[in-house]
């Protein structure tokens, strides 16, 4: 059984583009984080936001479909020697730099645009280090057979 192009370009990023040599995290995870324990901080999570056909009325031709995948990189991290904001923007600009150097992941995509970044929230706990966790949009833009969406 294959996958959706959509999944493969996620498992590329979790799995080739973002690893932790790459983004300096202690984890990378495709998955939403429920829980952050402090041994897997600093930790990118990597999750599907929407995933769409381009165009209003469906496919240009009967061979393929364009579509754009919105992607969101959450970073959470723990800092008691920098700001959060200055830690987190380590972390930012690396995925940044990862993504947008090639912008075609391989071949799975076509295009890449960063979005909006902005942090979800901060927490300063009596006794414990402030922690707080960044959002990173990206849109990929990418084509797949009309008749088959892994190809």
């Amino acid at each position: 059984m294959s996958a959706l192009r959509a999944e493969q370009i996620l498992a590329y990023l979790a799995g080739t583009v973002l690893t932790p040599t790459v983004t300096g995290c202690a984890t990378v995870n495709r998955n939403y984080p429920y829980t952050l324990a402090d041994a897997d901080l600093p930790g990118l999570y990597i999750n599907q936001v929407s995933d769409k056909p381009i165009g209003d009325k469906g496919p240009d031709n009967l061979v393929f479909q364009d579509w754009t995948l919105s992607v969101e990189c959450l970073i959470g991290a723990k800092s008691s020697t920098l700001p959060l904001d200055t830690a987190l923007n380590v972390i930012r600009l690396a995925i940044h730099k990862a993504v947008m150097a090639d912008i075609t992941l391989g071949g799975l995509t076509y295009n890449a645009y960063p979005g909006e970044v902005t942090i979800e929230g901060k927490d300063n706990a009596v006794g414990e280090q402030p922690a707080a966790v960044m959002k990173v949009l990206f849109d990929f833009d990418y084509r797949t057979h009309i008749t088959d969406p892994s190809a």
